[in-house]
Parts: structure tokens; sequence; C-alpha cells
């Protein structure tokens, strides 16, 4: 949660909440988002997901979390590669971008490693955890765009 401008989510209720926030997103064709689970397990360990979406701008942006101690052994990274080939595959996108706070270096490597450039950054743009942050634009165009064979 130390570069996400939310709470994490400790009651039921606020479970819900979300679950239907999300679900109203999905249902205007704006956002999906995937729950992330370690093969044969059920516990959700993180999510990824797209939202801002947009058909007239074919362009989506991306977002991911995860839980701490499944951080730096490339869960994000394999669940992104396949969020963005899906979206590539199903959206009929021509850019996918995603942006991450500046210090998170983290989010910086998964981007850089599904091939994301980055293009700029806003400085401090976003309030967040009592400060105002920098917040670092990535974009990958279809065309630079290369799925695993």
């Amino acid at each position: 949660m130390r570069y996400l401008d939310s709470q994490p989510i400790l009651t039921t209720e606020a479970a819900i909440e979300m679950i239907d926030w999300l679900n109203g997103h999905f249902h205007d064709h704006q956002a999906m988002r995937w729950g992330i689970t370690l093969k044969g397990q059920d516990a959700a360990i993180g999510t990824c997901g797209f939202h801002f979406w947009k058909p007239a701008y074919r362009r989506v942006d991306i977002g991911y979390d995860l839980q701490p101690p499944y951080w730096g052994q490339g869960y994000i990274t394999e669940a992104c590669r396949c969020l963005v080939r899906w979206c590539f595959e199903n959206l009929n996108l021509h850019r996918v971008q995603a942006d991450c706070t500046a210090g998170n270096i983290g989010s910086e490597r998964v981007l850089e490693k599904l091939g994301f450039t980055l293009e700029g950054t806003w400085r401090e743009s976003c309030f967040e955890h009592g400060r105002f942050v920098d917040i670092k634009q990535y974009g990958l165009l279809r065309r630079e765009y290369l799925p695993d064979e």
C-alpha cells in the first residue's frame, strides 16, 4: 500500500463495496480486474487489470498490486504479461499505458520487462500519504508489443 493512494480492505463490507465498484466499471465496459493466485490455490495474492478504457481512443491504463510476501518473485510480471496480451488481443488497442509513483522501483522494473517506455514524469501530480509525489508515465504501442512466442 506504500505506493497506492488507498487504504487496505479490512472488512467484509469494504470488500463488497470494492467488488460492487469494480463490477459497475465492468458492466459499463470501462474496466476489468482479475485476481492473482498461485497455481493450485484459491487465495488471491494480488490483482491486475485495466481501467479508463475508451474504445474511441484505443487505449487503456493497466494497474496491479501484490501482497508484500510475494514481491520480487516474478508474479506481477507474469500476470501483467498475460494482461497486456489479453488487452491487445481483445480490445482493439493502439496503446497500453501505466503510471507509477516515482521511487517504486519494483513497478518500474515490471513495466520495463514488459517493453514499456518511460515517457515522462508528472511532477508532484498526486497527493499520497500526506505528501505530493511525482508520477512516472509509461507506454507500450501495438507496434512495439512482442507477444511471447
